[in-house]
């Protein structure tokens, strides 16, 4: 298929690093230099959109511009039903509203969900941890699950992201895709040339096991 010169020009305009809009809109780099500390946590099952935990991005989408929402869709076959711990991503802004951070659990397909964020098996808010003046972003804010008890069923396809209330950190494209709220609908990130930078750990959920008196033994004679 032959692609307009002018939409090839476009995509080579965006993989630039200070373009955080799909409109073309940027900003100047100004990171400090400072990537600031990681998460402690640890889990049975840790995932980087990038391939690498707690990745620096090369490159930002901003809310207004590129996507409100930043999410990724993937399917478990760990073998294991997953209980999520964390959520971390690296962005800049102000707090979110009650749907920054986003979990469906059990999505028909490999694709977005059908409808918008909000409709979400789970959500809640957060605060980034840097409110603005970097770009991109290399500060991770992290969400802890802990407590939400989300669990993931072995060979479920699931999907998380967050709300982008100023810059959200990304890479270039390959790999897994991730798509962004973007005018009322999911616009996949991968004709772009980019994809977001999201992170997930979890747990491996344990399997409850039925301890059987002597009692209960003869009861079944």
């Amino acid at each position: 298929m032959r692609v307009p010169f002018a939409i090839l020009m476009c995509f080579v305009v965006l993989a630039s690093a200070d373009v955080v809009g799909k409109n073309g809109e940027s900003r100047d780099p100004s990171f400090s230099g400072d990537a600031g500390t990681t998460s402690s946590q640890r889990g049975d099952f840790e995932f980087n959109t990038t391939g690498y935990m707690d990745c620096e991005p090369t490159m930002a989408g901003s809310g207004d511009g590129w996507g409100q929402w930043f999410v990724t869709v993937l399917f478990n076959d760990s073998g294991h039903a997953l209980k999520l711990t964390e959520l971390g991503f690296p962005c800049t802004g102000p707090s979110s509203d009650e749907w920054g951070w986003v979990v469906w659990t059990n999505l028909a397909q490999p694709a977005p969900p059908v409808s918008g964020p909000e409709s979400a098996d789970f959500h809640g808010s957060y605060v980034p941890e840097v409110d603005d003046g970097e770009t991109p972003p290399q500060v991770y804010s992290y969400v802890d699950l802990s407590a939400e008890n989300i669990v993931v069923g072995e060979g479920a396809w699931y999907g998380f992201g967050f709300q982008v209330t100023d810059l959200g950190g990304q890479v270039e494209a390959g790999g897994v895709n991730t798509w962004s709220w973007f005018w009322g609908s999911w616009d996949s990130d991968a004709p772009w040339g980019r994809k977001a930078v999201l992170q997930l750990k979890a747990d491996f959920e344990a399997v409850a096991t039925h301890e059987t008196s002597w009692s209960d033994v003869k009861r079944l004679y």
